[in-house]
């Protein structure tokens, strides 16, 4: 009941801001000058959408009048082209069009309209021509314009308009279940690595925030490390692995908190209310919470997961559920039958579906925006102790990484997931490194915790390790030079704990090296030591170091440049030796010159991507001192302008990442769901599907191009793309499989499947149906359409079984293999 108060209180208190007029989306304002749809008596004009807000009331369509018409335009809405019933309707007398624009019909508002398929036609009563605005096939993603209930590769110009009190209402309900999301969360990615906190090292004096941020990576590095020793000694637990952490997590808080009793809790908090921890801390609450408010709503409507790095995340994350824990063959989905890649990320993804219920496909969505909001947590413990406890300098960090840096926001468009949930471990084994080698004496049980993020980072992604050597190195430096002197003493102690660190994590990871010993991944790294690589691939690979105001802001760089200048001039060595850690970084792939091992695997571009960590910690070094700078010049006044301008400013920037997510890369949408469906429903289970993609790398591997590689997950289907992890790392079922996909692709460039040579193409592949989904084979960076719909229509070898929008299935006749004859 307490959340129906709270979504009321919310509406209300917007209202009164806001009043209540309707909310009009801009959703396909966009018009070809020189081609519109005719609406004519007896040949209606439709629109197939997604509402994304609740509370739809109106759509708004360009119309342009011809001379002489009269009568009525009729508005129906429906829940598909196929269904009879209307859902409302709406009617525009002709007289009131008058000039060419967008024109407004109304009907009562549908309170539950949220992500709803809807199809919207007007019919024409009267007499005469009115003009429909209509774009590029392209220019809207969840739906086509219809001529007599027929799609066409088009879209009508409309708008649709919204009661403005029911899409607050909607955005009420969904702050209520983001916050279940964050709980959920919370139970998965915090209390496990709480307790090994409260268990192992329970007299470190640690703030709340430091302890959350390190707990979040600690959980995340935890489970690919039980993974792999369970299914080291043959154990699969399924569900388990979610519930015995978390469930042993809770007891082991219970218990290390057992004397805990109303009376101490309230006074702790009097205590904090009247310290200087409490604006600082309250202030990491609100830009935390708008971090991942912003990353959660960003997400609500879309179908899937983005682009191509989220389709083998997805698959793997599935294929740890069907199988109870790890696996070695990716069949039923894709014909391969190992498992050497990095697997952390799927293995978070298969807990939150195992606790939830959720399906990987959404699952992946969801975890990869809430780790999304982890990594820029886990960077608060680092940034407060690289200001030596000034807590100001964790929220400016957590500030810059989470709302004003465009990484890692822009990860959900690529669904660069494993390097996420790498760099989301990362600060916390930095962390932990730093006060292993601290320390007076040597504790285990830190030094296990440094193995453990370290190794279970390793697993999450495969580059992290270096990132991490180089941030040792350029430490050593500004920090260990310093601190340690010319006392050989104490450098052979600290390094002998880095040392100690480094072993730990071999020894956990060390299954899994036996495991890709051998493999494709293994022969890659060997490659590069053995060969090296050429000069001008190298400095091809640096020229995209040319964008890098489009990976970091002009001005996050240039506040970056100014705190390593500060930090210099006041012999602030730690924070001056991120500048020595960005530069060892940026000289990663140079390495490849002399066969550094595993260089020849970095890229520049998984680099510049990743630089929000170190311009965050920077950045939010210079904010804490301006904090300090404020109290000492200005007092309270200048504490309180501190406090106000990062809560001002975090809004508005939150409120700027609302548009990072990028349609272009949008793979799966609604009409590819509801084509999914119909696959599944009315095709045989031996069916095999020709899909959409393109050649990458040189021409050495290749790629999907729109939803049909997600048939397999989606459809239950085989077709002729595989995963892009499978292809290049895992070994195939039959060894010439990798070799035909790319083989199929390269043909298709250039032959068409309804030649003789494609047809033969397809008999040899045992193709049943041809798939083109909504984004017709155009989603990717430099793609080019193999195959349209059109094109294949014609042939005599194709039925086309299924249009709906701009899904397109056509079925390949028997009789062209010779079946039957």
């Amino acid at each position: 009941m307490k959340y129906r108060w709270i979504g009321a209180l919310l509406v209300v208190t917007v209202l009164l801001l806001t009043g209540c007029s309707d909310f009009v989306d801009q959703d396909q304002p966009s018009l070809k000058s020189d081609v519109k749809v005719m609406l004519t008596p007896g040949h209606p004009v439709g629109q197939t959408f997604i509402a994304r807000h609740a509370g739809l009331d109106g759509i708004e369509v360009w119309l342009n009048p011809g001379q002489g018409s009269n009568g009525e335009i009729h508005l129906h809405l429906r829940a598909n082209p196929q269904e009879g019933e209307d859902l409302a309707t709406a009617v525009l007398p002709l007289a009131q069009v008058t000039a060419p624009g967008f024109y407004h019909l109304p009907f009562p508002p549908l309170r539950d309209s949220h992500s709803h398929y809807f199809y919207a036609f007007l019919e024409m009563e009267g007499t005469g021509v009115v003009q429909v605005g209509m774009g590029s096939g392209d220019a809207y993603l969840d739906g086509a314009l219809y001529r007599d209930h027929e799609p066409l590769d088009a879209q009508m110009a409309f708008r649709l308009v919204y009661d403005q009190r029911w899409v607050l209402l909607d955005l009420g309900w969904a702050v209520v279940s983001g916050l279940r999301l964050l709980a959920v969360a919370g139970l998965l990615y915090i209390v496990p690595g709480w307790a090994l906190l409260a268990w192992l090292w329970p007299g470190k004096r640690l703030s709340w925030a430091e302890r959350l941020g390190i707990a979040a990576g600690l959980s995340l590095a935890l489970y690919p490390l039980l993974l792999l020793w369970t299914d080291l000694v043959g154990l699969h637990l399924g569900p388990l692995y979610a519930w015995i952490p978390a469930v042993s997590g809770l007891v082991v808080l219970t218990w290390r908190y057992r004397d805990w009793r109303p009376r101490k809790g309230w006074e702790a908090l009097r205590r904090w209310a009247r310290s200087e921890a409490l604006w600082p801390d309250l202030a990491l609450l609100a830009v935390t919470g708008l971090s991942l408010g912003v990353r959660l709503l960003v997400v609500r409507s879309l179908d899937a997961p983005m682009w191509g790095d989220s389709y083998q995340h997805t698959m793997i994350a599935q294929l740890l559920v069907d199988h109870g824990g790890l696996f070695d063959s990716w069949e039923p989905y894709a014909p391969y039958r190992s498992l050497t890649v990095h697997f952390g990320f799927p293995a978070a993804v298969a807990l939150f579906s195992w606790a939830t219920g959720v399906g990987s496909v959404q699952a992946t969505l969801l975890v990869g925006q809430l780790i999304n909001g982890l990594a820029i947590l886990t960077l608060y413990p680092l940034a407060v102790r690289l200001a030596d406890g000034n807590r100001w300098a964790g929220v400016g960090a957590v500030l810059v990484a989470g709302l004003f840096s465009p990484m890692p926001a822009y990860y959900v468009n690529w669904g660069r997931y494993a390097q996420l949930a790498g760099q989301a471990i990362l600060p916390v084994a930095l962390w932990l490194l730093w006060e292993t080698a601290q320390g007076d004496s040597l504790s285990w049980k830190t030094s296990a915790l440094a193995g453990i993020t370290l190794a279970g980072m390793t697993l999450a992604y495969y580059r992290m390790p270096f990132y991490y050597a180089t941030f040792v190195l350029a430490w050593l430096i500004g920090w260990g030079l310093p601190y340690w002197g010319a006392n050989i003493r104490h450098w052979l102690r600290g390094l002998a704990r880095l040392a100690l660190i480094a072993g730990i994590a071999l020894l956990l990871f060390l299954p899994w090296g036996f495991r890709i010993a051998g493999g494709h991944l293994a022969t890659a790294l060997g490659a590069g030591v053995a060969q090296g690589s050429p000069l001008e691939l190298v400095l091809a690979d640096y020229q995209i170091w040319r964008n890098v105001a489009f990976y970091v802001s002009q001005p996050l760089l240039i506040a970056s440049l100014v705190a390593l200048a500060w930090s210099l001039a006041q012999r602030c060595w730690p924070v001056a030796s991120i500048g020595l850690w960005i530069l060892g970084l940026a000289s990663l792939v140079a390495g490849r010159l002399i066969r550094l091992p595993g260089t020849n695997m970095m890229q520049n571009f998984a680099v510049l991507i990743a630089l929000y960590i170190p311009v965050g910690l920077l950045a939010g070094w210079l904010i804490g001192q301006m904090a300090v700078l404020a109290r000492r010049w200005a007092g309270k006044a200048g504490q309180w302008i501190v406090r106000t301008a990062i809560i001002v400013a975090a809004v508005w920037a939150a409120v700027g990442q609302i548009g990072i997510v990028q349609p272009s890369y949008i793979m799966v949408t609604r009409p590819d769901m509801k084509a999914m469906a119909w696959i599944r429903e009315n095709t045989p289970p031996g069916a095999r599907f020709l899909v959409e993609g393109f050649l990458i790398y040189g021409g050495y591997s290749a790629v999907g191009a729109d939803a049909g590689w997600w048939i397999p997950l989606l459809a239950g289907r085989e077709n002729t793309m595989p995963p892009q992890y499978a292809l290049l790392n895992e070994a195939p079922a039959d060894a010439e499989y990798t070799r035909r996909v790319v083989d199929l692709v390269a043909c298709l460039e250039t032959t068409s499947p309804g030649s003789l040579d494609g047809i033969q193409l397809l008999c040899d592949w045992d193709i049943t149906h041809v798939y083109i989904g909504q984004g017709q084979g155009k989603v990717g960076t430099g793609v080019v359409q193999l195959f349209s719909p059109d094109a294949l229509a014609t042939s005599p070898v194709f039925s086309k079984v299924y249009q709906r929008d701009r899904v397109c299935i056509l079925a390949l006749n028997p009789q062209a293999c010779g079946v039957g004859n």
